[in-house]
């Protein structure tokens, strides 16, 4: 049946942060409006912390398969992803879209990659399924890429930090169309990395890990865009 704008009142109250698994449909949700027009009465269902952990949509479920190849003078020349994405017991609202859409615009990332072979593949588990919460897919993408760029940074023993300088997109090639066809209209992200650099005194932290050792503590550092 179709119930009338004029039928209807939302109220959605300060429910806080996590808006993504809040945004999709849930069947309770349907099952309470069946139910109140069945029986003519207001009809209201509550789900405890326990229904939420086992049956709220869930937002990173991915495993991937990166490799990242680099010249002789370390710039990045291709890099190759197969990605599997746990769907969940059912496909929600926009679980398709995030392993595969989400996860492949930013792949590139602030990075001149100019080959990317990507590979995606959705399967269906038990679990609650997945959906967007923040980012949807982008995270995912971010991450693999970074991570890869450290171990890159480790193998070629290059900075880590003059690694991904070298071959960071420059505003000077703006607008910049990335190996999977995303746009980028504007950004300095050579400056921005100068300036992270800067404000967490990345030159300093090797006395600093010096002076913590001597007090027999550990200390570590890591970066990422």
């Amino acid at each position: 049946m179709t119930v009338p704008r004029d039928r209807l009142r939302v109220v959605t109250p300060d429910v806080g942060g996590s808006f993504g698994m809040k945004l999709m449909s849930y069947p309770e949700q349907a099952l309470v409006l069946l139910a109140a027009e069945r029986t003519g009465q207001p009809v209201k269902w509550v789900g405890s912390r326990t229904d939420g952990f086992v049956t709220d949509l869930h937002g990173r479920a991915q495993i991937s398969h990166a490799t990242l190849s680099l010249d002789a003078q370390n710039r990045f020349t291709g890099l190759r992803v197969r990605t599997r994405g746990d769907l969940g017991a059912y496909a929600s609202t926009m679980a398709p879209s995030i392993i595969a859409r989400g996860f492949s615009r930013v792949l590139g990332h602030v990075y001149r990659i100019p080959h990317i072979h990507l590979v995606v593949e959705g399967v269906y588990t038990h679990t609650t399924p997945v959906d967007a919460y923040r980012g949807a897919g982008k995270p995912e993408a971010v991450s693999v890429l970074e991570r890869l760029i450290d171990r890159a940074a480790r193998e070629t023993g290059v900075d880590q930090a003059d690694l991904r300088a070298r071959n960071l997109v420059t505003a000077d090639e703006m607008p910049y169309r990335s190996a999977l066809g995303l746009n980028y209209d504007t950004g300095d992200f050579p400056h921005v990395l100068q300036r992270a650099l800067a404000e967490a005194d990345w030159a300093g932290f090797p006395a600093r890990r010096r002076a913590s050792e001597a007090a027999g503590r550990r200390r570590g550092i890591g970066l990422g865009l």
